[in-house]
């Protein structure tokens, strides 16, 4: 259950990370 945990909540930070930086 928490095998791909921390890689999706990672992921997911590069995500927004990534939106925050193309939407600036």
């Amino acid at each position: 259950k928490y095998k791909f945990g921390p890689l999706k909540f990672y992921f997911g930070i590069i995500l927004i990370g990534l939106i925050l930086i193309i939407t600036k």
